[in-house]
């Protein structure tokens, strides 16, 4: 789905942002086991896992690292990169 897509597909319903801070590799690694985004990319995680609809409302959770300056696409790719 391409950006704009994407946004008129929210733009049709009621939008609910969260936001959820991982603080260790091995939540971060439990959240991937759970929706089974192992071999995802982050921005697929983000699409695929960080976004639900239920009726006309869309869910989105952001998520990020609790360390300020250490980007979460770096760890992503650290946790994801032991598993292999």
């Amino acid at each position: 789905m391409n950006d704009e897509a994407e946004f008129l597909s929210y733009a049709r319903n009621r939008t609910v942002l969260g936001h959820h801070v991982l603080n260790s590799r091995e939540e971060l690694a439990a959240l991937i086991d759970r929706a089974g985004a192992w071999g995802w990319t982050l921005d697929e995680f983000r699409r695929r896992a960080g976004v639900r609809f239920a009726g006309d409302t869309a869910y989105v959770t952001e998520f990020s690292w609790h360390e300020e300056g250490v980007p979460l696409a770096e760890v992503w790719q650290e946790v994801q990169s032991q598993r292999g």
